[in-house]
């Protein structure tokens, strides 16, 4: 009889709306709606499974840092002047001509001498860095420094030449005309050192440090009077 349900022990009801049609079968429905539910299912084991095998991998990576760390403990590299050469130094009046008043003008070739120590058991790679040469707080002249590279626990020499082109000393003018009569010229320099380090073949984020020195030179005999140098800052860049 059409669209009668009708009762079958155990097997529930049939009918066109039933879970089941008349002959025992699951409703396509129902069926639909299980394999979808099986999918699901597989989708969100599938995404715990990725998510805890990401935490693992994470949770590794630390430790490894964490024992390398403890292990290298690895120290702030240390950087100094330790000499300068001054292949010319010479100094000539003239006007100025920013205000027309008379000036001194100072035309001079400096190599400096930039000692690197690294305490690490670990390579250090030190990119392309500038240094910037003063006289009190006029900036008189630049210097480059190249990229290099240095090894583990290891000392390094590296030459800086710095040139100083017919300069105007404009209002320093009368102290370092003084300075240059006694015979000791005060310099300074600032340069940010900029690298990083190599750990099992991994390249570090890059970490800068900013050196300070300050020179003073002999004009008569072109050599280097008294030097002091400090690194500070040293942090990530």
């Amino acid at each position: 009889m059409n669209g009668a349900y009708v009762s079958n022990g155990n097997q529930g009801t049939y009918g066109p709306n039933s879970k089941f049609h008349d002959d025992g079968l699951p409703n396509p429905a129902v069926r639909q709606y299980k394999r979808e539910k099986r999918g699901w299912c597989s989708c969100r084991g599938l995404c715990c499974s990725l998510c805890i095998l990401l935490f693992l991998i994470i949770l590794a990576l630390g430790i490894l840092a964490l024992v390398g760390y403890l292990v290298l403990k690895p120290k702030s590299p240390s950087y100094s002047i330790t000499s300068a050469s001054v292949q010319d130094f010479s100094v000539a009046q003239g006007n100025s001509s920013t205000d027309g008043n008379a000036t001194l003008f100072l035309t001079s070739s400096l190599a400096l001498n930039l000692l690197t120590k690294n305490p690490n058991r670990l390579e250090i790679n030190v990119k392309n860095s500038t240094v910037d040469l003063f006289f009190q707080t006029r900036q008189i002249g630049q210097a480059f420094i190249p990229a290099f590279t240095q090894g583990k626990n290891s000392e390094k020499n590296v030459t800086i030449s710095a040139s100083i082109a017919n300069v105007d000393l404009l209002s320093e003018s009368s102290n370092f005309l003084a300075a240059y009569n006694n015979g000791s010229v005060p310099l300074a320099t600032n340069s940010v050192i900029k690298g990083n380090v190599k750990i099992w073949g991994i390249t570090s984020p890059p970490f800068q440090g900013t050196l300070k020195c300050t020179l003073s030179i002999d004009p008569s005999t072109r050599q280097l009077l008294s030097k002091s140098c400090s690194v500070s800052n040293v942090k990530l860049a």
